[in-house]
């Protein structure tokens, strides 16, 4: 603790102060004197940077909402994913196994029912795969998705390329006879 030493402003006398004392009575005339260290804080209140504060907070509540929202979205689609790739695999082999063991000839050689069957099957599926499967969206939701489109498109290339061997396997086949 450290003592100050001032004059008082009514009689002149000698006041002795603690530092941290902001009033202090003479002893001499009893007069009230007010001590001001020289030091003023002043605070200024920004309205517009309080604003833009609280906007960003706005922002980014908006955002984690939206980001969580998303995220439950793509949960729920991959979920959906899951159970239509399962649903589709057992419809899939219920349906082909039981055609390929009854169309058989009695000589163990593929009827064309069974090919016709086999080519409406591979014009078919894909529609019914490519507009039936869920899809699940981006990690931002202003990129757009990839349309049902593109994977019916990649199934008829595979389509193709399964016809064109069959026609090749089918050329060779009827050349050996």
């Amino acid at each position: 603790m450290e003592l100050i030493a001032l004059k008082c402003k009514h009689c002149g006398g000698e006041i002795t102060i603690e530092e941290d004392k902001k009033i202090v009575y003479c002893p001499y005339c009893g007069t009230q004197n007010y001590i001001d260290d020289g030091t003023r804080t002043v605070k200024i209140v920004d309205e517009a940077k309080l604003e833009e504060v609280r906007l960003r907070q706005e922002e980014f509540l908006k955002r984690k909402a939206s980001e969580e929202a998303l995220n439950s979205v793509r949960d729920r689609k991959l979920k959906q994913r899951r159970i239509w790739r399962i649903f589709m695999s057992v419809a899939h082999a219920e349906l082909v196994i039981p055609v390929f063991m009854l169309m058989k000839n009695q000589d163990e050689t593929p009827s064309i029912n069974l090919i016709l069957f086999t080519l409406g099957y591979m014009l078919i599926v894909p529609i019914i795969l490519g507009v039936t499967r869920p899809t699940i969206p981006s990690k931002k939701w202003d990129v757009k998705e990839k349309g049902k489109g593109r994977l019916i498109l990649l199934f008829y290339m595979s389509f193709i390329a399964v016809l064109i061997v069959a026609v090749m396997a089918g050329v060779a086949l009827f050349a050996m006879d």
